[in-house]
């Protein structure tokens, strides 16, 4: 009721009146949409996280925390899985489009102007002659790494009481990332998992 929302009909009927709220969350959405949507998603959505008072630039991240940032990035893959264009950086940030960094991010090496322009011509190629998707041109676009800012394309941190940038080094250390275990989280070396982190493969 807050607002004026207003929800789209498909959606509303699927809930008793007074939870038409259910249809702002979009994994309850999407599936009554008939219209071609793209989805543009941070897996480690700061505002989420800020919600769920976990601050990620200020003291370190308590174990536990950091478990809950990992599942929170793991479930929005899993919400994600099945919409069939998405674009879902593993960065830690809120908004995108409105930012100027925006064209420059990228997942699996295609960027969102591009993964956008691949979106819009499969809409027009698929209704011309009902072929399957352009090759080369991806429109399902999920990281796969597992925690905030582990892509190098992401937005660059700032620390929210001293101002400075960090880089993802940085800011996972400052996170109290303990490379002797995440390395052993993801099967590697830590000297591998440094070197991957520093030169974002």
């Amino acid at each position: 009721r807050y607002w004026n929302g207003i929800v789209p009909e498909r959606c509303k009927l699927q809930f008793k009146e007074g939870e038409e709220w259910n249809c702002f969350f979009g994994y309850k959405i999407y599936p009554t949409l008939r219209c071609p949507v793209f989805v543009v998603q941070w897996l480690f959505d700061e505002a989420q996280l800020t919600v769920d008072n976990v601050h990620l630039t200020g003291q370190p991240v308590q174990e536990g925390q950091w478990l809950y940032i990992q599942n929170l990035g793991r479930e929005l893959r899993n919400t994600l899985k099945d919409v069939t264009a998405s674009f879902a950086p593993a960065c830690l940030s809120h908004e995108i489009i409105t930012r100027n960094h925006w064209t420059d991010i990228q997942v699996k090496g295609t960027s969102l102007p591009r993964a956008l322009h691949c979106w819009d011509r499969s809409l027009h190629e698929s209704n011309k002659n009902g072929k399957a998707p352009l090759k080369g041109c991806p429109i399902h676009l999920i990281d796969s790494c597992p925690w905030p800012h582990c892509n190098p394309s992401c937005p660059t941190i700032r620390d929210q009481f001293t101002g400075q940038e960090m880089n993802v080094i940085q800011f996972l250390m400052h996170m109290g990332f303990d490379v002797q275990k995440m390395a052993q989280q993801q099967g590697l070396e830590p000297s591998k998992l440094l070197g991957m982190l520093s030169s974002g493969n």
